[in-house]
């Protein structure tokens, strides 16, 4: 059968008494239609390449295909000057064109393309003619960071490190320059108004905290140019807080926000005659379960305030818990999202709690709340260190109660 030939299906019947049946469809209006396609589409005419500052931008027109129509665009990129391979793939289109700001692009080397249209029952078409572009580095317009902690203890001894990053207009790396770097409050690892080599684009410190709480303010600059970014860090007072663990399985949670949320440390805080099994966390809007093995791993990798887990100790002990109970003062307030269905939350507070004070607005939509001992209705106490399985009707945020904001020193 030709391609592009539609067959098209309806149904007739009747009984003897000749009733007819309804809603059987007719030619044109059937119950099923088909379009035969066996072909691919044409190659994408007219592919360019053009490179400007910090991308090179492809553009094609529109393939024609026949039958199902064209559904994307595969691009290909090398810089061999030999035939395309899978692994030259960069990403697709559903329209005719493609900026490429890559950072693995590199200064002065010349990129080779490819587009392949395909169809709605995938058969790809010949590849486009190769267009080519040699990229031009981009230019310099900001300074990002990625900061390994942004809250650490006034102690005079606690750290974090800074990595500052060059970036060009499309967010791309720029490989070279020289940064300076300063802080108001406590102290970094490099010389105040020294500029420092920057080599694949970023350049990292390390900030040791001051004896007393407040915000630090990190300043980058790049020499030569005006363009000068800053990050903040916070140095507060930590605190400890301890709970009981029974021998089996425990529903628990952590009272404070942890000073550092992997799960190893964490676990840490666990008396050293109580060995931890293992470690289940659920994740409600996915659906999904994660676990923790002591001396193995597994997918969880963190312990959060506001979470639940499921922990299975050998025997009975103490886990303390050493964090901040208080909001960051460089971040909002602490709010955990739940989904609709049932949800393992953490309670994050250092006492007790009535669940209709915690839950706030969200317990007008819950169906069920569950400790390990069992059902409580809303008027009865969460206790700390303790997680529950909460079923709501509706996806729903909890906001905490009982922030208390102090003034930096």
């Amino acid at each position: 059968m030709a391609d592009n030939t539609t067959i098209v299906f309806w149904l007739e019947a009747n009984d003897t008494l000749g009733n007819t049946i309804e809603n059987g469809g007719n030619a044109s209006n059937p119950l099923l239609s088909y379009t035969v396609d066996t072909a691919a589409p044409e190659a994408p005419a007219n592919f360019d390449a053009v490179a400007e500052t910090g991308v090179i931008n492809l553009s094609w027109d529109a393939a024609n295909d026949n039958a199902s129509g064209v559904d994307l665009y595969n691009i290909y990129r090398n810089n061999t000057g030999t035939d395309f391979i899978d692994s030259d793939y960069i990403g697709n289109r559903t329209d005719t064109s493609y900026s490429d700001v890559n950072s693995s692009l590199a200064a002065d080397v010349n990129y080779n393309y490819i587009v392949v249209a395909v169809d709605n029952l995938g058969h790809e078409s010949d590849d486009a003619d190769t267009a080519n572009a040699t990229f031009e580095p981009g230019v310099p317009v900001d300074i990002t960071f990625d900061t390994v902690d942004s809250i650490i203890i006034a102690d005079g001894r606690d750290t974090t490190e800074i990595t500052a990053t060059i970036v060009d207009e499309h967010g791309r790396t720029i490989q070279s320059g020289n940064l300076s770097f300063n802080t108001d409050a406590g102290t970094l690892n490099v010389t105040d108004g020294n500029d420092y080599e920057v080599t694949d684009g970023s350049y990292t410190v390390t900030l040791t905290s001051a004896m007393e709480t407040g915000v630090a303010n990190v300043t980058a600059s790049l020499e030569g140019t005006d363009i000068t970014n800053t990050t903040q860090v916070e140095f507060a007072d930590s605190t400890t807080t301890p709970f009981n663990l029974r021998a089996g399985w425990n529903q628990m949670s952590l009272p404070l926000i942890p000073a550092d949320s992997s799960i190893e440390t964490v676990l840490e805080g666990i008396d050293e005659g109580t060995d931890v099994e293992i470690v289940w966390a659920y994740d409600a809007q996915s659906g999904n379960w994660t676990r923790y093995i002591p001396g193995v791993g597994g997918g969880l990798e963190e312990m959060v305030d506001g979470k639940g887990y499921l922990l299975k100790a050998d025997s009975t002990g103490t886990m303390t818990v050493s964090g901040y109970e208080d909001v960051d003062l460089i971040e909002t307030p602490r709010a955990y999202d739940v989904y609709e269905g049932w949800n393992l939350i953490g309670f994050k507070y250092t006492g007790n709690m009535i669940s209709s004070e915690y839950l706030g607005n969200v317990a007008t939509s819950t169906d069920r709340l569950y400790g390990l001992g069992g059902e409580l209705e809303m008027g009865e106490d969460m206790q700390k260190g303790q997680g529950y399985w909460l079923a709501v009707s509706q996806d729903g945020t909890i906001y905490p109660p009982g922030y208390t904001y102090s003034t930096p020193k």
